[in-house]
């Protein structure tokens, strides 16, 4: 009885192992997919903004208007 007893334990301990390694493994591949993602995102996004295109001020006949207004239209 005590030597099932000893052998339950050890193989409950190499059972939360082998899932605690699994677990971090896979969330290891998942982070690193998804790190993987933003960089490749990152470079076509900071090529596409163009920064003689972002306006700073507001255009002069659009001055006098509510900012209300000028999101309704």
């Amino acid at each position: 009885m005590a030597s099932a007893t000893r052998r339950a334990a050890g193989v409950r301990q190499l059972t939360l192992a082998a899932t605690r390694q699994g677990f971090l493994s896979g969330l290891d591949t998942i982070l690193e997919i998804g790190a993987a993602f933003a960089l490749v995102g990152a470079v076509p996004a900071l090529w596409l903004v163009r920064e003689h295109e972002i306006e700073r001020d507001a255009p002069a006949g659009l001055a006098a208007h509510s900012e209300l207004e000028y999101v309704a239209v």
